[in-house]
Parts: C-alpha cells; sequence; structure tokens
C-alpha cells in the first residue's frame, strides 16, 4: 500500500486541518516479562515429566494491521492512525 508523504487531516491539537508528514510506526518485540505470574505458573507447570501441558505456541499471521505516525507541520503533535485492513507492508512516497 503506497501512502503519500504529506497528508492533509485533522489535527486534534491545533482543532483545524493541517498538513501531516507520515511516518511508519515500528513497534518491537515481544514485551517480555518473564517474571510475571501467568509466566510463572506455565514455567512450574511445564517443568518436569508432565504430559498434559505442553508448550504454548503462538500461530504466525502472514500480514499485520499497520500503524502510519503523522506528524503536525504547525504544532508538532504527533498522532497514530490504525488503517483497517492487513497489509504485508506500507510504502511512503516521497
Amino acid at each position: 500500500m503506497k501512502i503519500p508523504e504529506k497528508i492533509k487531516t485533522y489535527c486534534p491539537k491545533c482543532r483545524e486541518h493541517q498538513e501531516h508528514r507520515a511516518q511508519q510506526v515500528h513497534k518491537g518485540g515481544r514485551d517480555d516479562r518473564g517474571m510475571a505470574k501467568g509466566n510463572r505458573k506455565h514455567r512450574r507447570r511445564t517443568s518436569g515429566y508432565t504430559s498434559r501441558i505442553g508448550e504454548k505456541t503462538d500461530p504466525v499471521k502472514q500480514s499485520k494491521k499497520r500503524k502510519v505516525l503523522l506528524e503536525c507541520s504547525e504544532c508538532g503533535n504527533k498522532i497514530e492512525k490504525n488503517y483497517p485492513r492487513s497489509r504485508k507492508k506500507i510504502e511512503i512516497e516521497r
């Protein structure tokens, strides 16, 4: 999906339509909370010789819903915009 670099959209801080600069949001990896209660419980149950509870495997999705960060040219306020459908990649046209 191709997105223009400059998009004119509503800025909630200025309360009017302004030109925004688009950037792609790169999310990091999973939030690793190794000492969370659920993780401790899962490790305890899967350790040793158990037959009922195996490793949790999450299905790998082919594509995700992409986010675009819009920065207002007047006030510098940043807004995240979600695109409703899943995309393999987003290209920002310069």
